[in-house]
């Protein structure tokens, strides 16, 4: 059972991605973020109502409601992300450190989370970075739920990006020659129109414990980084 505190950011995004895909598994094509267009027929008082279709439709409502609400005219700008990830990361590194120097009494008894749901669907784990030379020590990163960490062979799991919120990863790379450098490229890689955009490249001199932030966003979806094997500042 991984030992970690809850993370705000990572459940939101995870449930955001696997709301998505309920939806376009229910009702596949290019409208599934279009209104109802007009002149479609309406359900009748007596008409037989498909379950699943109301699960699907609410779900899709939801869907636009989220990208209304953090997006701009139904889409998530990536520079506007950027800049919000930038903004409450501060806040986070701010509010952490302040922790550290005055101790306070924890609003929720209990440092250890177990989760209980939901179980009705999985997320999915897009980047796997093993450390070299540290054969127990593992990054791995998620569609919707940031970048993790292991240092007993996957017995244990420590979130790394709990201060990013909503960062969709797409690529995780440890520099060969100091394993202490990290890259991270958010963004999952792929063809579905719905995926959450990342805000670049992410980069961590400390071992995931921090993360310096791009200044702009070089790309929105990644698949692969690859480190050169001697400058751990040299990227393709």
């Amino acid at each position: 059972m991984a030992k970690h505190e809850p993370s705000r950011a990572a459940g939101a995004a995870g449930a955001f991605l696997l709301l998505i895909g309920v939806a376009l598994q229910a009702s596949a094509g290019p409208e599934v973020l279009a209104p109802a267009r007009r002149g479609h027929a309406t359900r009748g008082s007596g008409d037989r109502v498909d379950p699943d279709k109301g699960e699907s439709e609410a779900i899709q409502a939801r869907i636009r409601d989220y990208l209304l609400r953090h997006g701009d005219r139904g889409r998530i700008d990536p520079e506007r992300h950027r800049r919000g990830v930038a903004r409450e990361y501060g806040r986070f590194r701010k509010e952490t450190t302040a922790r550290i120097r005055t101790p306070s009494s924890q609003g929720v008894g209990g440092s250890e989370w177990i989760s209980i749901g939901p179980t009705n669907g999985a997320g999915r784990m897009t980047a796997i970075a093993p450390v070299p030379g540290a054969p127990n020590t593992v990054f791995a990163g998620a569609a919707g739920g940031g970048v993790w960490k292991t240092t007993d062979g996957g017995a244990n799991w420590t979130p790394l990006t709990d201060g990013l919120h909503d960062l969709s990863v797409g690529a995780v790379a440890v520099a060969p020659s100091n394993p202490s450098i990290v890259y991270v490229g958010t963004g999952e890689g792929g063809y579905i129109e719905s995926f959450i955009p990342g805000i670049g490249l992410v980069k961590s001199v400390d071992g995931g414990a921090n993360w310096i932030l791009p200044e702009s966003v070089v790309a929105t979806t990644f698949y692969r980084i690859s480190v050169h094997p001697s400058n751990p500042n040299e990227i393709r």
